[in-house]
């Protein structure tokens, strides 16, 4: 957004207006159906807002938060956009995949996994959604013909690290170009190949910060990694 940025925080939704220099907190008082925001998609005329209780978003004219007609009152995990198509994904604590059609509002149910894993991140490519877990390493599914993959770290020596997933402790997800970027709790970052399947390995001895992954973002120049203690760029 070339006039705001949006901070999702445990303790509401905040912007900064970069324009005038202020900021504007949202909080239950005034709009949130929850004070933990837990992700947000960021659109030309809205940011859709997943919290602790469901699903919102911010009207960029009006400057307000709006709720759904049939909100879903699930604790949202991770949430992310399908690129031309007029859809949104989210995973709950329940261990369950929805999708939410944005022209009608439509919810849909399409995954049920068990309540024991703990999804925390989404990412979409070609036809694919890929789900990462906080200890189970990446789930995979085909968007065409609904078959799921599992993709775990490879044993427990360390020549193996060098060639696939570094840990199945999974932060975030973002894919970059033609490449899943996969940070870790404690590993640093795994950098999958879409298109050849090749792996890459990237931590504190490369010139991570350290290597507890936080974020991943990316603008017209650089990739920023955010860790606990700073950032990486």
């Amino acid at each position: 957004d070339k006039q705001r940025i949006y901070f999702a925080t445990w303790q509401g939704l905040y912007i900064y207006f970069k324009d005038t220099d202020h900021w504007q907190a949202f909080h239950q008082d005034n709009g949130l159906p929850h004070e933990d925001v837990t992700g947000l998609v960021v659109e030309p005329e809205k940011v859709w807002i997943a919290t602790g209780r469901g699903l919102c978003y911010f009207d960029k004219q009006e400057n307000k938060i709006k709720g759904l007609p049939q909100n879903k009152k699930f604790r949202i995990t991770a949430i992310i956009s399908q690129p031309n198509q007029p859809y949104l994904w989210v995973t709950n604590q329940q261990g369950q995949l929805w999708r939410l059609n944005k022209k009608n509002l439509h919810w849909e149910l399409l995954y049920e996994f068990p309540v024991a894993i703990a999804i925390n991140s989404l990412a979409y490519y070609n036809n694919s959604l890929w789900l990462g877990t906080r200890e189970q390493g990446l789930i995979v599914i085909s968007l065409l013909n609904k078959k799921t993959d599992r993709i775990k770290k490879r044993g427990g020596i360390l020549k193996w690290f060098k060639a696939g997933l570094v840990s199945n402790e999974i932060s975030v997800l973002k894919v970059i170009g033609s490449h899943l970027w996969v940070g870790t709790a404690e590993k640093g970052i795994s950098i999958l190949n879409l298109k050849n399947n090749q792996w890459q390995q990237l931590d504190f001895t490369s010139g991570l910060l350290n290597d507890e992954i936080l974020t991943i973002e990316e603008d017209d120049k650089f990739i920023w990694i955010g860790h606990f203690g700073g950032i990486t760029r």
